[in-house]
């Protein structure tokens, strides 16, 4: 009994953990500009958005740089940190709207990089 209550206090305690504060209050969620990632001391993309963004980063997530698919969020790994002028999160009905060749089936969400 004592093993099945410390166990549902364990799993209630990991469900209710919150995202580490990853910005100035008022923050948006939903972007990045370039100078938080480079200050974010990660070396790559994946790790900067790991640091920063972590909700980002799905299974079904892919990822834009300059309106083109680079694939999923394993191909952030690529980028150096100082790749991206500006990163920003779309849910997949904005990302419609947004990316002509867009197809939004199993798509949790998009990171769109603008690297110029």
């Amino acid at each position: 009994m004592r093993l099945a209550a410390l166990f549902l206090l364990t799993t209630l305690m990991v469900g209710c953990m919150s995202y580490p504060d990853t910005g100035a209050a008022g923050a948006d969620q939903n972007r990045l500009t370039g100078q938080e990632v480079i200050d974010s001391g990660e070396t790559n993309l994946y790790d900067a958005v790991m640091r920063l963004r972590p909700r980002w980063i799905r299974s079904n997530t892919v990822v834009y740089m300059d309106g083109v698919s680079i694939g999923g969020t394993d191909a952030l790994r690529d980028w150096p940190q100082d790749t991206a002028l500006s990163m920003e999160w779309l849910d997949p009905m904005q990302a419609s709207g947004r990316l002509p060749d867009f197809n939004p089936s199993n798509v949790a969400g998009v990171i769109v990089i603008r690297t110029r």
